[in-house]
């Protein structure tokens, strides 16, 4: 049972204010830590869950990493304080209720969809700020400062103590009387009751019917919120099976370039850190798009293309690494005794300087005159068909019908080598075998336009098997930063930080073995029938179509 008090914050002098608080009256807030959340909430088309009474809410960190599904009951507040029924489990992305761990957060789900599939249909960003509370030594609750981007641009502020194990409601009493001078106003309505409001009011003013999908678009289109998502089928490419692989590829780099060109003022302005992610994914399809040119491509022509694409990728990169690391050191700090917390705080403002370094170098590139210079001649090249093409004497395929079977085959064929020394791969091996699995992901992505619809299951499965790897890298990258702490004056000089670091880089270590000893899960999804059945389908759709018709000259 969840038992919090809500509240709506008036402005954003009184946000402030709270920010900077670190007492009530006999309670003190010590830091937790901050995280960036994307909060996608699924149901049936129909809305069963909904109407059950329940809402379903998968949750994903700004760093990536496993998602944590929970299921609530709706309802049950009085004043500010809201009693719900509450189910977690910690999955995969993507992954269907049937496969999640055994517990009541799927036997619930289950018993109330049936068989019916999930869908997104109202999603929401937040900003969460943390502190613990505690009494007398004793952690009571937790208290979060919230700012919130609804479905369609509006935003909020909010406040929540939520009780853990030694708290009661007589804490929440004295809270909610501390806090009366803030002029905070009770919310009785959950974020998913709030934003899914919004979405059912859009809906009926475009003319739709809340609640009512119609046939021909599943979910009703109207009353569903726009969501990013991975695997989701890329507008504008253009990429068809009789292009030339460099023109086809050019497509590819100019779509991707865009992405990261508009995403840039974000990155530079450095308010939403979804900006940084977003230009980085750009980048980073970008350079893994050049692998597929190369072999029609002069060399003088990518030589530069590349050398910027990894310059730029590196500076942004190294900010977005130490994100997704201190955002995971901080959700282990939050898990932690108070005084354990306390002693934590010294590796994180280390790494906090480290990255403001890395910011500031990376903000020297973007607004540097080798980057602008990079930028005109990239352009060029991509919007100049032809430029660069390889003159062969002798016939070699180069259309993407011909080659693209061959590439597919062939990633699928270096990614399966992995198989026989996966029971005792080295860490450096298994991010070998995560590089493999980008590269043919990246490829079906790349060119999904001209391959059969069932490429989407091979993609997903991918995914859930990179992030697995991924989180593993972090673990590793984790582990290497801390001994770098643990060997700086500020840790000699002080003996708790110091032992709370290598504390922290034991519990890397033991999920790295967790994460080693579960790797046979995500495996089997790239492994199985079913993912090979799908990807004959996908590559049979594009070796089926028609080459246009050639006038002899």
């Amino acid at each position: 049972m969840e038992i919090e008090a809500k509240f709506a914050v008036p402005d954003d002098p009184t946000f402030e204010r709270l920010l900077s608080l670190e007492s009530l009256g006999d309670y003190v807030l010590v830091p937790a830590g901050e995280q960036q959340t994307t909060d996608r909430y699924l149901d049936t088309e129909s809305r069963d869950l909904l109407q059950s009474g329940h809402a379903c809410r998968r949750r994903a960190l700004s760093g990536g990493g496993p998602e944590l599904v929970t299921v609530k009951g709706l309802g049950g507040a009085t004043g500010s304080v809201h009693h719900r029924s509450e189910y977690e489990v910690e999955v995969a992305p993507d992954t269907p209720p049937e496969r999640w761990p055994a517990g009541p957060s799927r036997d619930l789900v289950l018993q109330v969809t049936k068989t019916k599939p999930l869908v997104e249909f109202v999603t929401l960003r937040q900003r969460r700020t943390t502190r613990d509370v505690v009494r007398a030594d004793h952690r009571v609750a937790v208290l979060s400062l919230d700012e919130i981007e609804f479905v369609d641009g509006d935003t909020a502020r909010e406040l929540e103590i939520e009780l853990v194990p030694e708290g009661d409601g007589a804490d929440l009493q004295a809270l909610e009387h501390l806090l009366e001078p803030y002029g905070l106003q009770p919310e009785t309505r959950s974020k998913f009751e709030r934003a899914l409001s919004l979405v059912d009011a859009g809906s009926a003013d475009a003319g739709g019917e809340p609640h009512e999908p119609g046939p021909e678009e599943p979910g009703g289109g109207a009353h569903r919120a726009p969501a990013k998502r991975r695997g989701h089928r890329a507008n504008g490419v253009g990429v068809r099976a009789d292009d030339p692989m460099l023109e086809a590829g050019r497509k590819i780099l100019h779509f991707h370039w865009e992405k990261a060109l508009a995403h840039e003022p974000g990155t530079i302005a450095g308010i939403d850190p979804e900006e940084l992610h977003d230009m980085r994914v750009a980048t980073r399809r970008q350079r893994a798009a050049l692998r597929f040119v190369e072999p029609y491509c002069r060399k003088k022509f990518l030589r530069p293309v590349r050398d910027g694409l990894r310059e730029l990728g590196g500076s942004i990169g190294s900010v977005r690494d130490l994100d997704v690391l201190l955002a995971a050191a901080q959700a282990h700090q939050s898990t932690l005794a108070t005084s354990e917390a306390r002693s934590l705080q010294a590796l994180l403002k280390s790494w906090a300087r480290r990255r403001e370094a890395a910011r500031q170098r990376m903000i020297d590139h973007l607004r540097g005159q080798a980057h602008a210079v990079f930028k005109e001649k990239y352009t060029a090249f991509l919007e100049t068909p032809g430029a660069g093409a390889r003159s062969d004497p002798s016939p070699r395929p180069t259309l993407v019908r011909h080659v693209l079977p061959y590439e597919i085959w062939e990633h699928h064929g270096e990614l399966c080598a992995f198989e026989k020394m996966l029971p005792w791969a080295s860490v450096e091996t298994l991010h070998e075998l995560r590089i493999h699995g980008k590269r043919l992901r990246y490829l079906l992505e790349f060119f999904r336009e001209v391959l059969d619809g069932t490429v989407e299951q091979p993609v997903r499965a991918i995914v859930t098997l990179q992030d697995h790897l991924g989180e593993l890298q972090d673990c590793v990258v984790t582990i290497g930063l801390v001994e770098e702490f643990l060997g700086s004056p500020e840790a000699a000089a002080d003996a708790e930080a110091g032992a709370a670091a290598g504390r922290y880089r034991e519990a890397r270590r033991a999920r790295i073995e967790e994460l080693r000893s579960s790797l046979d899960g995500p495996w089997s999804g790239v492994t199985s029938p079913d993912f090979r059945a799908s990807l004959s389908r996908a590559v049979a759709h594009v070796q089926k179509q028609t080459p246009r018709a050639h006038t002899r000259p």
